[in-house]
């Protein structure tokens, strides 16, 4: 078994755990060594411990790291720190979900993909991206690093989703627009236009509010 280490105790942390159990239920693959954490000292989700900061990453190295924080900025930012310490960092994927065999998958790059989503053909994941559960990637689409994709969003085919933007809640967005980076897209919006970097955008059709 592969001895893995969650960097964050929050309610994703919890999906995270659920998600690792659920893959050990099809093959005895990850034993879960504890968590860190900055705000959660003496904590205890479920049956596992906070054993440290997130600082304290170095002296666990020799195990592998997943990242379960939906901030797309602070999620590189760790993941940088663990690339530069040549820790390994496996992508974990719930056994419900469905990706299609011409998808591909950046190795090792802390994708975190959960229960019942359906990703199509030739979709791109970039390192660090997080997809939660009942999801649709259509076919052709990229998704650059750091992007989230929270539950129940639909995302037609040949869409480009630019580094470090997160899909709000039951979102969906159109066939072959761009999404800019940085940008977060509301709960429960339709896209139907490009939207630039940096922004908030909410609402049918999807506008932008205000600056990021």
């Amino acid at each position: 078994m592969e001895n893995l280490i969650i960097i964050g105790a929050g309610g994703f942390a919890l999906e995270v755990i659920d998600l690792i159990e659920s893959i050990n239920t099809t093959e005895e693959k990850y034993k879960i060594i504890g968590l860190l954490d900055d705000y959660k000292k003496d904590f205890i989700l479920e049956k596992y411990n906070v054993i440290g900061k997130v600082a304290d990453y170095k002296k666990f190295s020799q195990n592998s790291f997943v990242i379960a924080i939906a901030d797309p900025n602070v999620r590189e930012s760790i993941y940088s720190k663990l690339k530069l310490n040549d820790i390994k960092t496996p992508n974990l994927i719930h056994p419900k979900t469905e990706i299609s065999k011409y998808t591909t998958l950046q190795a090792d790059s802390a994708i975190v993909i959960n229960y019942s989503t359906q990703i199509s053909a030739e979709v791109k994941i970039e390192k660090a991206v997080i997809i939660d559960s009942k999801s649709y990637i259509g076919h052709e689409t990229t998704l650059k690093s750091f992007v989230t994709i929270y539950p129940g969003v639909n995302i037609s085919g040949k869409n480009l989703i630019n580094e470090k933007t997160e899909i709000g809640l039951g979102s969906n967005i159109i066939q072959g627009l761009s999404i800019g980076s940085n940008s977060l897209i509301g709960a429960g919006s339709t896209v139907i236009n490009d939207i630039k970097d940096n922004v908030v955008a909410v609402g049918t059709p999807c506008k932008p509010i205000k600056d990021r």
